[in-house]
């Protein structure tokens, strides 16, 4: 999904409405799924129920799981790319916008901000410009790999939020970061502390 075209139809905000409703409506179906799956659990705990029937059930939930994360998908993509990029026009030029794609972690490793962690999620990627300012950016999720002493992997993340990057008109001499004091995740180089700076 992430390297999928912008190749989107125009929808109508009826549309984008209807596919929400829709969203909803199978949600709750998948609430009412697994309520009843967890008292079937408890009725062969009784000896009240084959397991046959449990199986049943509980391949109908995953089915509906998958059709209803198709269509939230859906949904996302419809109110994105007419909602969210209606808006950013509005307020920007040059805008392109594509929300299943971000900032690669190459580009964001080459600024030498931040440690970029053993894997790196994106998405929201807006490359626009901003009166004579051009920028780009996304949501960027930053996470490292620890395993425990049973070999089991997991991920956690190290830095989650927006990445802006900006070029100005002008010039720098040197490179100088500003960096919350309890950000751990930074590349301590020529950096500055925000706890010393007066509001």
């Amino acid at each position: 999904m992430a390297g999928k075209k912008n190749d989107f139809k125009k929808a109508s905000i009826e549309q984008i409405e209807k596919q929400r409703q829709l969203v909803v409506w199978k949600l709750f179906v998948m609430i009412m799924l697994l309520i009843l799956f967890i008292l079937l659990v408890y009725k062969i705990s009784e000896g009240t129920l084959s397991d046959a029937e449990a199986t049943i059930i509980a391949f109908v939930m995953i089915i509906v799981y998958i059709i209803n994360c198709i269509d939230r998908y859906k949904f996302e993509e419809l109110y994105k790319n007419n909602i969210v990029e209606a808006c950013l026009k509005k307020k920007f030029t040059d805008v392109s916008y594509k929300p299943f794609s971000g900032l690669p972690k190459s580009k964001i490793a080459s600024i030498g901000m931040v440690n970029t962690g053993d894997r790196v999620c994106a998405n929201d990627y807006v490359k626009a410009k901003y009166k004579d300012v051009n920028f780009e950016c996304s949501d960027i999720d930053v996470q490292k790999r620890y395993t425990d002493s049973d070999g089991k992997a997991s991920y956690t993340s190290i830095f989650k939020g927006q990445w802006y990057i900006f070029e100005f008109n002008k010039q720098f001499k040197s490179k100088v970061g500003v960096y919350e004091k309890c950000f751990e995740s930074c590349i301590r180089e020529n950096f500055i502390y925000t706890d010393g700076l007066k509001k």
